[in-house]
């Protein structure tokens, strides 16, 4: 996986693993402050259309589905949409065409009885806003819908808290959401986190600043925390 942003690749090289916890201890309780859910948590704004429980709709029953393939700054994204609404941001690894194919197997597999179907034009200038950066025209909101089982979603809100720049530990999220003793459940519900870099589960690290797990691999974490540091240093500029 290879970076597409030169300032970003820069500021990856430079990224150390003192950086990295000098940038979670300055983030303070950022997640105690009242006014963190209002702000922008990206340099678009997120609206959450909708949430869904598996206890109401059992994997994706009854839900048409939209995908397509796009570049990102962090290799190529796949983005499902579904009621004009992204549901699901995936990243490809290795060959294109197996890797693809196993990118779409994953979000399938996640809602089984969804009804798929290719959709690029649809989703395309939604991921052209997504990963467009400072550079990118506002044009409204961009709406998601979660889906997942309650604690999931519990999670993923708390997540959409910490704005950009900004990076918390699993015990602060799980201390956030009363449950102080649950980091590693925080941990997994990071890890099924169906619409990654938008719900900014990349911010999440240990409480030693050390990574933690990601999904879609730890270098790539690492490439989008650098990217967005790189994009405040561009918006400073």
């Amino acid at each position: 996986m290879q970076l597409e942003d030169r300032s970003a690749s820069t500021v990856l090289a430079a990224l150390t693993v003192a950086d990295i916890r000098g940038r979670l201890l300055a983030s303070g309780r950022v997640l105690d402050d009242p006014e963190a859910c209002a702000g922008r948590i990206h340099d678009f704004d997120v609206r959450v259309a909708g949430t869904i429980s598996e206890g109401e709709r059992r994997r994706g029953a009854g839900l048409d589905m939209a995908f397509g393939f796009h570049p990102s700054p962090f290799g190529e994204a796949l983005m499902l949409m579904t009621g004009g609404a992204i549901c699901g941001l995936a990243f490809v690894d290795g060959d294109a065409a197996e890797g693809r194919q196993a990118a779409l197997d994953d979000m399938t597999g996640r809602w089984p009885q969804g009804r798929f179907c290719a959709g690029p034009d649809e989703t395309g200038p939604v991921a052209a806003r997504v990963f467009g950066g400072f550079r990118a025209e506002p044009r409204g909101p961009v709406p998601v819908v979660l889906i997942g089982t309650l604690f999931d979603l519990s999670v993923w809100r708390t997540l959409l808290c910490i704005p950009m720049g900004r990076l918390v530990s699993y015990t602060a999220i799980a201390r956030h959401l009363g449950q102080p003793t649950s980091a590693r459940a925080v941990g997994t519900a990071n890890g099924r986190n169906p619409i990654s870099f938008i719900v900014p589960c990349h911010r999440a690290l240990r409480s030693d600043g050390t990574l933690g797990g990601y999904y879609w691999g730890i270098e790539r974490k690492r490439a989008i925390i650098a990217w967005e540091a790189a994009q405040e240093s561009d918006a400073i500029d």
